[in-house]
């Protein structure tokens, strides 16, 4: 027999993003958005609107459109664009400043979550996973 090749680790953060995945499509469908706006306080490989396209499509079946509104580089944006974008977005994802502090984006979303809040569908604290309620 074969050892698993992921660590506890990886399979309770898998499982994660998994649920993530599955609510931001269930929330999508129920509010009728035919293209997901999604962002993001840093760049990262499981939160990124054509990454959440896969993944719902291994899992639903159904390629759901996501687009990315934040970040679009690792470049220093104005806070008058990140707000802008924030307010497009219909989710919007906020992680702990440990893990991403070296992305300029992340200084500027954090300032501004008091206003993102009300603009955005829904907002998710990745470190938490407050207001998905998500479990591992």
């Amino acid at each position: 027999m074969l050892a698993n090749p992921h660590t506890p680790g990886f399979l309770v953060d898998a499982r994660k993003v998994a649920t993530l995945a599955d609510t931001i499509f269930a929330r999508a469908r129920a509010a009728g958005l035919a293209q997901p706006r999604v962002g993001t306080d840093h760049i990262t490989d499981c939160l990124d609107g054509q990454v959440l396209r896969v993944i719902c499509y291994e899992r639903k079946h159904v390629w759901e459109p996501f687009d990315m509104t934040l970040p679009i580089s690792i470049a220093e944006a104005s806070e008058a664009d990140i707000m802008e974008r924030l307010a497009r977005s219909d989710f919007v994802f906020l992680s702990d400043a440990a893990t991403s502090a070296s992305i300029p984006t992340t200084d500027k979303c954090a300032h501004c979550t008091h206003v993102c809040a009300p603009g955005a569908t829904n907002i998710c604290d990745w470190s938490t996973g407050s207001s998905f309620s998500v479990e591992a």
